[in-house]
């Protein structure tokens, strides 16, 4: 494990999609199977959402959320196994009436999530790498105060929220395709 040059202290496995045939031979990191956190991937690639709002109680904090959303639960129990939350049922079913499960994790633990799908992660690569910066770059629950703030730390967490905010959007009623990346001072 090496610091990832685009998070900058955050150890994460640095490997390549034309490295993953070499992972054949490894069927594990830590009690997770590569084959599962790569489904897990690609469930968050095309069914899930990162993204970032203010916190509650702190207007320069912000919370990073990973959910996915969907109407088969099985997949998503495969999420609350490999990193732990809870599947809930939302209120609104689909138009034919078919329950729509979610699953959620906030913060660092999302940030925890996202370093261990990176390497898997193709459509939501850039995003997921400006959510684990911006979850790092919060002060732990209780100790921080608008005072323990530097104006640096504001500028870049907006920057990294705006960015993840961006390329949620969509433009003339298609995505965002175009992944925002961040440099920050």
């Amino acid at each position: 494990m090496r610091a990832h040059p685009a998070i900058g202290t955050a150890t994460l496995p640095t490997v390549r999609s034309s490295e993953m045939p070499l992972l054949a031979g490894k069927s594990e990191i830590g009690h997770k199977s590569i084959a599962e956190i790569a489904y897990c991937a690609g469930i968050l690639d095309g069914e899930g959402s990162i993204s970032a709002s203010k916190s509650t109680g702190c207007s320069l904090n912000f919370r990073v959320i990973v959910s996915v959303s969907m109407c088969d639960a099985e997949p998503l129990h495969l999420f609350v196994k490999l990193f732990g939350g809870c599947v809930k049922t939302t209120k609104t079913p689909t138009r034919t009436g078919k329950p729509i499960f979610y699953w959620a994790i906030f913060c660092r633990n999302a940030a925890d999530v996202l370093e261990t799908l990176l390497p898997y992660l193709l459509v939501k690569r850039q995003r997921a790498i400006n959510a684990i910066q911006l979850a790092r770059s919060m002060k732990t629950r209780g100790t921080a105060s608008h005072h323990d703030f530097t104006d640096l730390e504001v500028a870049n967490r907006q920057k990294l929220a705006t960015a993840i905010r961006s390329e949620n959007f969509s433009t003339n009623g298609r995505l965002a395709s175009r992944a925002t990346k961040v440099r920050l001072q």
